[in-house]
């Protein structure tokens, strides 16, 4: 079977393209983002359709994933040659698989054909969906797993007409498993038979606490008993505790009273004596306030003279010293008839110099004379006017003087009178109340302070007599001391104690009742328990015996399908030891019944995990290439290879060429690659 033409109508990216393929190997190169995997995706999709969707993961959901960008007729056609005969095939697809279409027409002519249906990959090659990617259609050769499915089992056994029998076989060995897992899981907890186990581990525990139970019953009733007993003792103990407290409790009563009463007559009898010690102090009695206010008024009074009188006489003497130390008068302005006699005098005089220079004595002599005369009449008339004004000045400050002085004196007599009347005041309060002679200002003080005292102490004691009133009114039978009570404090503690005893017993009743309670329902429980017991003793030893028996049938079941699997799996070893030979040298390798595949290394096998990318994607191209052979040992089909090479070094892409161009000769392949160093 080869494919001839493709024609891509819309798909991903790919938009009206078309493709014409020959024989031997078809080489596709294009840059990244052209649309290689997408139309190896679409090559796929025209031979089995899309899968279920999975609305969570695009990658899995490829109608989603590859609806066509741009718009347009989603889907498109391809032309193959199968069974000598050429046909056309159409798919198109909608957003539900219910609007998808087939169409199938035989070449050339376009007639409708019926040969195939929509399920043309499966009717071409025998295999579905899955199948096929894990044979003919090669994308990801690194997968290393194993490649068997129930359809490729089914066509390598010859059993394609009944590939219900091997399918079958895929879930009759998951419905034993997921039983056997029903009943004991392979690894970890859970199943019946554990859940049987817990149960009846839960079980016995509870049969031994029920047969315990049992045991300490009759104890918890001795016990339920004794302690009712004593919790009614301790009741009558209590009652006969609290009418002793209540006759101490009155007796204490009493004597508090009375001590209370004798306390208010001592606090009488003390204010007494205090405000007889007070008054014993001052004989004529105490000022009163008003007077000790005046006699206050008459010390302030008498200061503020006093301070006068200083002030006074700081004042007198430093005036009396200001005026006896006056400065003179200053020099008068001369009048100006004096200063013209001066003036003229002096001009005669300069006048006769001048004469007298010139050698006229005639006249020199008399202007000079007269100069003189002028010049010394005027001075002698400023002189006796200066005289007379500093003696007007000493005049005016003698009689200053006299007049501080008798002012001063007068200020004297007025405070010495004022202080004597304070005085005389003052004294008159010290004679009349005895107060001794000590006018000192700090006894006033002395004084109030006593006052006061005095009406505090007279407050006193009538607020103690009151009070003693008071209360002889409210307790008219305290009139003497009570006799001794008992101990009052010893009788509460014993009390309190032992109701603290009883409030435990009375807590504790319901708990031991609610125990002996338990306990009975343990007790009564015995036979359900024992019956729940063995049934699920019973239960696990069926689920041991059904799982025994599903873990044979799994066996047996293996082992018919190794036994089925050694018909075929000589022709895929044969195989793919040849393919091996060509690529990976001398490594052994050994094929699994699961088609999977272990190398020999170092003396031990071990899973193509451990080996590089490369050397696990030859190797797993040899085992598609052998599950080719084996497969389709008549007409082989297309081989579709999208750029699976990625991880190949030079020496391994040249033999890998080589396997192509040799496996070009057989069928027709389809290689799609991105670099030209893999073409």
């Amino acid at each position: 079977m080869k494919l001839t033409h493709c024609h891509i109508e819309n798909f991903g990216t790919l938009h009206q393209y078309d493709l014409e393929l020959g024989d031997g190997v078809t080489v596709i190169k294009a840059p990244n983002g052209f649309g290689k995997t997408t139309f190896a995706a679409f090559i796929r999709a025209m031979l089995y359709g899309f899968p279920r969707a999975n609305k969570t993961n695009l990658d899995k959901d490829p109608r989603r994933k590859y609806s066509p960008w741009q718009g347009g007729s989603f889907g498109g056609s391809i032309e193959f040659e199968a069974g000598g005969k050429a046909y056309r095939a159409e798919r198109f697809f909608g957003d539900r698989p219910a609007q998808d279409s087939f169409a199938l027409y035989e070449l050339p002519g376009m007639r409708p054909s019926r040969r195939f249906s929509e399920n043309l990959g499966l009717e071409l090659f025998g295999l579905d969906a899955d199948s096929f990617e894990r044979s003919a259609f090669m994308s990801r050769l690194g997968e290393t797993g194993s490649l068997s499915t129930g359809a490729i089992q089914a066509k390598l056994s010859d059993l394609v007409e009944d590939t219900g029998d091997i399918i079958s076989y895929d879930r009759a060995m998951k419905s034993l498993r997921d039983r056997r897992r029903e009943l004991i899981p392979y690894k970890g907890s859970g199943g019946r038979v554990n859940q049987a186990s817990d149960k009846i581990t839960s079980l016995q525990a509870k049969l031994a606490e029920c047969t315990s139970a049992g045991k300490e019953l009759p104890g918890l009733y001795s016990e339920i008993e004794e302690l009712e007993a004593s919790a009614a003792a301790m009741e009558q103990e209590l009652e006969r505790l609290s009418g002793e407290i209540a006759d101490a409790s009155s007796q204490e009563t009493a004597r508090l009273l009375y001590r209370q009463k004798e306390a208010l007559a001592r606090s009488c009898t003390e204010a007494e004596a205090e405000l007889s010690g007070l008054r014993s102090k001052y004989p004529a009695g105490l000022p009163t306030e008003a007077e000790l206010d005046r006699v206050g008024g008459l010390y302030t009074r008498l200061g503020a003279i006093n301070e006068e009188r200083r002030k006074n006489a700081e004042a007198f003497f430093i005036g009396k010293k200001a005026a006896e130390t006056a400065p003179v008068p200053e020099k008068p302005a001369m009048l100006p008839s004096h200063l013209a006699f001066v003036i003229l005098g002096v001009v005669l005089l300069l006048a006769g110099a001048v004469l007298m220079f010139m050698r006229m004595f005639t006249f020199g002599a008399p202007a000079l004379g007269l100069g003189a005369v002028l010049a010394a009449v005027g001075l002698y008339l400023n002189s006796s006017r200066l005289k007379q004004i500093i003696i007007r000045a000493e005049q005016e400050a003698a009689a200053r003087a006299e007049a501080m002085q008798q002012e001063y004196e007068l200020k004297v007599r007025e405070s010495e009178l004022a202080a004597e009347e304070c005085s005389a005041g003052i004294d008159g309060l010290f004679a009349l109340y005895s107060l001794g002679s000590d006018r000192d200002i700090g006894v006033l003080t002395s004084l109030r302070n006593d006052l006061l005292r005095q009406e505090r102490l007279i407050a006193d004691r009538d607020r103690a007599y009151s009070e003693l009133a008071g209360f002889n009114a409210e307790h008219p039978e305290v009139t003497e001391a009570p006799a001794a009570a008992a101990d009052l404090q010893a009788l509460k503690s014993r009390y309190a104690e032992l109701g603290r005893a009883h409030t435990a017993a009375v807590r504790l009743l319901p708990q031991k009742r609610s125990s002996a309670e338990a306990y009975a329902e343990l007790v009564r429980s015995i036979p359900e328990t024992e019956a729940a017991l063995e049934h699920w003793k019973t239960v696990k030893a069926e689920g041991i015996k059904r799982a025994s028996e599903l873990d044979k049938a799994a066996d047996f079941l293996e082992k018919a399908k190794d036994s089925l699997s050694r018909s075929y799996m000589h022709r895929i070893e044969e195989g793919f030891a040849r393919y091996i030979s060509r690529l990976e040298g001398e490594d052994r390798a050994f094929v699994n019944p699961d088609l999977s595949v272990k190398l020999e290394r170092s003396g031990k096998l071990r899973e193509l995990e451990h080996f590089s990318a490369g050397s696990a994607d030859m190797i797993m191209l040899c085992m598609r290439l052998a599950l080719m052979d084996a497969l389709f040992r008549e007409e082989k089909p297309f081989v579709l290879m999208d750029d699976p090479f990625v991880n190949l070094d030079d020496a391994h892409m040249e033999k890998t060429r080589e396997l192509l161009e040799s496996l070009g000769t057989e069928c027709q392949v389809i290689y799609l690659v991105c670099n030209s160093s893999r073409c």
